[in-house]
């Protein structure tokens, strides 16, 4: 930002110079000296009365009769009254003096007047309506780790400070509900992907978001509304891969494989490679399914698994600063840093019982290739819920990791829970 008001200040000298650079460059008017005028004749002429004498084309005597005429008439216009032209030729340099000095002025004022209009025009106090300040939110957003939630709750501020100042920029919009849904506020997000996908009713991306985050907001659940949303991204694109995955997920809980098995199937087709080596996983997992294409059903609790099985060690103590009105569900759980944000690994305590030492596995799956030993990168969550609901709330406490290497983990992760859901 220094660099850029240096660089505009130099710029805006260097224009300013090119102004006032020629206008003190003036010119004086150049007046006619009658005078030297006349003497130069005099000398002229005689010089040609010389040359006349000297060729014989007159005799001494004329030519001083000549001379003497020619140097009375000197005299006469020497001692003469002031020639008006003269006159005429310093006033009109008076005249033009002034104007000029007048035209300096105002052309000085106007220049001094740019970097006025300028203010008034780019800063916040002017017609740009924030830009400075757009500047340095765009500045913090991209310096936000999506990974870390207090970073995320730093964007958010700094969205919701863009859209006070400008309630029309979609843009801060979308990333706003799409922030709220990273910090599980799902009813505000629902709220804003609502009022934006009445606006783009077309727009695919706007309606997966409010489909995703009505399913969570509903405890994911396929309920009526749900369904609804799903169905309107999927008229939008038939190959929508979190719908699929949602619905493939439903087919499963409802025991429903084949279905489970069609959705998954389908959305891997036209996943990214991450999401669909993820999504193959889960497939080669699902009872019934072959692990790999050995023609082997995949068995999570044979002896070489368990020898090679992934777990982490989390130390969970509660801040002095905490005061809960009560016993409390405590909820330890480790998500996948990309792909859903259905848990890997969930472990449910008693506020009673902190501090303490939980360690999370890859038997504690949800569902089938979606564990611990299925990702190399998590983010360990401990959540204190007063209502006992596993949702998240923004009344809840909670604490949130760094994101963890599990090939290198070393020892136990400690979280100590001192604040609520996005640092408040």
């Amino acid at each position: 930002m220094i660099a850029f008001w240096l660089s505009a200040l130099l710029l805006l000298v260097v224009a300013v110079a090119f102004v006032l650079f020629p206008l003190f460059r003036v010119k004086r008017p150049a007046g006619v000296d009658r005078t030297r005028v006349n003497l130069e004749l005099f000398r002229e002429r005689t010089t040609i009365l010389e040359q006349q004498l000297a060729e014989n084309a007159i005799d001494p005597i004329e030519m001083e009769a000549q001379i003497v005429e020619l140097q009375q008439n000197l005299l006469s216009d020497i001692d003469g009254p002031p020639d008006t032209a003269v006159q005429v030729n310093a006033a009109s340099a008076v005249d033009v003096s002034k104007k000029t000095m007048d035209w300096r002025v105002v052309v000085l004022m106007a220049a001094m007047f740019v970097p006025l209009c300028a203010l008034l025009i780019y800063t916040d106090l002017g017609l740009s309506r924030g830009a400075i300040s757009d500047v340095l939110a765009a500045q913090r957003i991209s310096a936000v780790d999506p990974n870390d939630e207090a970073s995320v709750t730093v964007m958010v501020e700094a969205l919701e400070q863009t859209l006070a100042r400008k309630p029309d920029n979609d843009r801060a919009r979308f990333m706003l509900a799409r922030s709220y849904l990273r910090l599980s506020r799902f009813a505000e997000a629902v709220s804003v992907f609502d009022s934006m996908r009445l606006k783009y009713p077309a727009d695919g991306n706007i309606a997966a978001g409010f489909a995703e985050a009505l399913f969570l907001a509903e405890g994911e659940v396929v309920t009526v509304p749900v369904r609804e949303a799903i169905d309107r991204v999927l008229a939008i694109n038939p190959h929508s891969v979190s719908m699929l995955e949602i619905l493939a997920m439903d087919a499963f809980r409802r025991n429903d494989l084949a279905t489970a098995k069609r959705h998954f199937q389908h959305a891997v087709e036209f996943a990214e490679p991450s999401r669909a080596a993820v999504i193959r996983r889960v497939l080669a997992q699902l009872p019934g399914s072959d692990a790999g294409g050995s023609g082997e059903i995949a068995d999570n609790n044979s002896p070489a698994q368990s020898a090679k099985m992934k777990s982490v060690s989390v130390l969970v103590e509660l801040s002095s600063e905490v005061v809960l009105s009560g016993p409390a569900s405590v909820f330890v759980f480790a998500r996948a840093v990309t792909g859903p944000a259905m848990p890997l690994a969930v472990r449910k305590l008693s506020s009673e019982q902190l501090p303490a030492l939980v360690q999370l596995t890859e038997e504690m799956a949800m569902f089938p290739g979606m564990s611990l030993k299925d990702f190399s990168e998590v983010v360990l969550v401990a959540r204190i819920s007063e209502s006992g609901v596993a949702n998240p709330s923004p009344e809840d406490f909670e604490v949130t990791s760094p994101v963890i290497q599990l090939e290198q983990i070393q020892g136990v992760i400690k979280l100590q829970i001192s604040q609520k859901r996005g640092g408040g």
